[in-house]
């Protein structure tokens, strides 16, 4: 997805791991409408690397860190989405 912040173009890749949560990380939790909604919400703060939202209850956690998907200990369920976001 392309972005255009004052001028400026962003490209923004997501790493998606569903039925997943990257525990322990989280510097904020709110409610959020969307999946989307939710990785916006990261996108706007500097240190949010990563998010977990689930579908369910609609919470957004966002975290200060990130992993490597293939290298990582999962915990969540079938409603728990873990986003990457990179800019």
């Amino acid at each position: 997805m392309a972005t255009d912040y004052d001028g400026v173009q962003a490209i923004m890749e997501f790493k998606t791991q569903k039925g997943s949560r990257l525990d322990n990380h989280a510097i904020l939790t709110q409610k959020s409408k969307s999946v989307s909604s939710c990785v916006m919400k990261c996108v706007q703060l500097s240190n949010c690397k990563s998010v977990n939202y689930n579908t369910v209850n609609k919470n957004c956690e966002l975290n200060r860190s990130m992993t490597n998907l293939a290298h990582v200990q999962w915990y969540g369920t079938s409603e728990d989405i873990y986003i990457k976001v990179k800019l």
